[in-house]
């Protein structure tokens, strides 16, 4: 068969963010945002160094809760990328201190 001639990459980040759970009765939003700067390596190339951010917000509301957040990241080579994530969750739970 063929060799993967494809390059080995390396990433690696480091930053920091910061919540904060809102006030609401009987539903719990808790939005957040977050910094960093993102490293990768390819072998063969030289190290990208790349500055991003993400903004989303949980929201729970009893057994059932939802999830929103958009990632941007500086490109070497001008602009930005980002992605959304949207996901939503449904959680069993057992009654404690009977």
């Amino acid at each position: 068969g063929e060799a993967d001639t494809a390059p080995s990459r390396t990433r690696f980040l480091a930053g920091g963010g910061v919540s904060a759970s809102l006030p609401t009765p009987g539903i719990s939003i808790e939005p957040y945002v977050s910094v960093s700067n993102r490293w990768e390596k390819s072998s063969g190339f030289d190290l990208d160094s790349n500055m991003g951010w993400t903004i989303g917000a949980n929201g729970n509301f009893g057994l059932f809760g939802v999830h929103v957040a958009y990632d941007s990241e500086g490109q070497e080579v001008g602009g930005t990328a980002g992605v959304l994530g949207i996901g939503a969750h449904f959680q069993l739970k057992v009654p404690l201190g009977m």
